[in-house]
This record gives C-alpha cells, sequence and structure tokens, in this order.
C-alpha cells in the first residue's frame, strides 16, 4: 500500500464485507472539472470473478470524452455492499464533486441496491435511471 500512497493512489478496502476503492491522481483531478458536478455516471460489472465480485465506475462525461472519478470493487450487488463501497469513495475523494460534495444526477442503470446506496449516501442528488440496456452501451462506447 505504501508504493501507491507515493504515487498519489489512494486505495482503501475493508476484509469483511469486502470492498476496496482506488482512486487515482487523474481521478482527483476530473473530480474537480465543473462537469463533475453535473452528472456522474455510475456502472457496475457483475461476476467479474468466482467470488461474485463487482466493479463499479464512476464516471464523469468531458470535452475530451469520459474520466473515471474512482473504481469501487465490492463483493455482490446488495445494498448493503454497495453502500460499503461507495461510503469508501466518497471518503476518499477530497473535494468531490467540483467541490459540491454531490453531483446533480447520478445516471445509472435500474438496480435498486445500486440507487438505493447513492440516495443513502448522497441524499440530495437523485439517481436518474437507463431504462434500456443499449444506452449504456452506446454511452459508453467510445470507452472499450
Amino acid at each position: 500500500m505504501e508504493v501507491y500512497y507515493q504515487e498519489g493512489i489512494t486505495a482503501r478496502f475493508y476484509e469483511d464485507p469486502f470492498a476496496v476503492v482506488i482512486v487515482t491522481p487523474l481521478m482527483k483531478r476530473a473530480s474537480a472539472l465543473s462537469h463533475a458536478a453535473n452528472s456522474v455516471f455510475v456502472d457496475s460489472t457483475s461476476s467479474c470473478d468466482a467470488e461474485n465480485r463487482v466493479i463499479t465506475f464512476f464516471l464523469c462525461p468531458c470535452a475530451a470524452g469520459t474520466v473515471p472519478l474512482g473504481i469501487v470493487i465490492t463483493k455482490g450487488q446488495n445494498q448493503k455492499s454497495y453502500t460499503l463501497g461507495f461510503s469508501l469513495l466518497k471518503a476518499s475523494l477530497q473535494n468531490p464533486f467540483n467541490r459540491n460534495g454531490a453531483p446533480t444526477i447520478f445516471m445509472t442503470d435500474n438496480s435498486s441496491a445500486k440507487t438505493n446506496a447513492l440516495q443513502a449516501l448522497w441524499p440530495g442528488c437523485q439517481p436518474g435511471i437507463f431504462e434500456c440496456p443499449w444506452i449504456c452501451r452506446v454511452l459508453f462506447a467510445h470507452i472499450s
């Protein structure tokens, strides 16, 4: 962990229940962008390994495309796991969302566990729900 800190990377974790957060210097700078105060995309990939870990990306649109604000890895897609992981991210961002504390809207899928966790940690921000999975694929196609 000391090597990460020397490079300016914030890495926090809990062992039980499992949660890891990674915030690089680029992600810290991206969080200060004015766009980060408006909308943030929250997208999860599920069942990444035999342990059923989930990787969740917090992404901000900007003039260059989409930049990451943080990476959250949890075990499972339940509200408890998301809340723990997202709280680690919230604690890791020094001046989140262009110093506003929360964006105007979090754009995510229709996962109630994820939206409930977002609302619990950022109560003033309303999650926007993508009703169609193809929207996420279109919006995030350029980062693959």
